[in-house]
């Protein structure tokens, strides 16, 4: 469920997208909390003087993070032959920013849960989605740019985090949807706004804020180096050419903002390829 190239909504499809529109315009669209967690560590990281002991600490109040944490400092990406075997360690291996990232990783897969099997099918979806185009996101970022891996990973992450709360809505009013094919057209036509407006809640920096309307641009363009944006759609497009779709639109001055042609030879590069399997499977710890 990746939302790009529908077709045009139907009636009832239109109504249930002006509905939305007026409750989010009236801020009567309930917008979820980012998890304690994930609060405590952007703060932590925000402070001066910050240290690994202290993103360790607050990270082992939770047991099952601190868990995944350790998992993924033992992945591929490491490097290393020697397993770390705490918290403390991941941290320092993994670097405070990735850390950070990962945890904000585990923190949006526990949203993406509902109590409707429909719902919550589209929703783990949309997660899987979320993952691949993070971790080429990441990927893009070591091998053809100088942006930060950590954030191109976030930014993959977060591009459709505006499905959120209209998972919310229709679970709390299922009696809005007709049935969960109605979800997909919705979530194209305001879910990006509704990302935005959600990543602002979260006090998100205001470049990954942009990137849930930026992600479904594929015409974005802009002047100077490559930005987030450029990685995240090259990324949804190299995720749609590996999945197989006939004709995804094509990001063409991303592309070329990242010095990658059209096509799937960039899937297949040998430096691109390895660095997105490694982000692979730290991801899916």
């Amino acid at each position: 469920m990746d939302g790009a190239n529908l077709a045009t909504p139907t009636g009832s499809q239109s109504a249930l997208i002006q509905l939305v529109q007026e409750r989010l315009a009236a801020g009567q669209l309930p917008l979820p909390t980012l998890p304690d967690l994930a609060l405590r560590i952007d703060a932590i990281v925000g402070a001066e003087a910050v240290g690994a002991a202290d993103v360790a600490t607050a990270i082992s109040q939770d047991p099952a993070t601190a868990a995944r944490l350790i998992q993924a400092a033992n992945s591929a990406y490491a490097a290393s032959r020697v397993r770390v075997q705490s918290t403390q360690a991941a941290v320092t291996r993994l670097g405070l920013a990735y850390s950070r990232a990962l945890v904000h990783r585990v923190a949006l897969e526990q949203m993406f849960l509902a109590r409707s099997y429909d719902l919550q099918r589209l929703a783990q979806e949309c997660w899987r989605v979320s993952l691949d185009v993070a971790a080429l996101s990441e990927a893009l970022a070591r091998e053809c740019s100088d942006l930060a891996p950590e954030t191109a990973m976030t930014a993959g992450l977060l591009h459709r985090v505006g499905l959120l709360p209209l998972i919310r809505l229709f679970d709390d009013e299922p009696e809005l949807l007709d049935d969960e094919t109605q979800l997909e057209p919705v979530a194209t036509a305001v879910g990006p706004s509704i990302g935005r407006d959600l990543l602002a809640h979260w006090s998100f920096p205001r470049l990954l804020q942009e990137i849930p309307e930026l992600a479904v641009m594929p015409d974005y363009q802009h002047t100077g180096p490559s930005d987030y944006a450029d990685l995240v759609l090259t990324a949804r497009y190299g995720c749609a050419l590996a999945a197989g779709e006939s004709a995804p639109t094509v990001p063409v001055h991303a592309l070329g903002k990242l010095g990658l042609a059209p096509g799937r030879a960039f899937l297949q590069a040998s430096t691109i390829r390895l660095a997105h399997e490694k982000a692979r499977q730290r991801l899916e710890c």
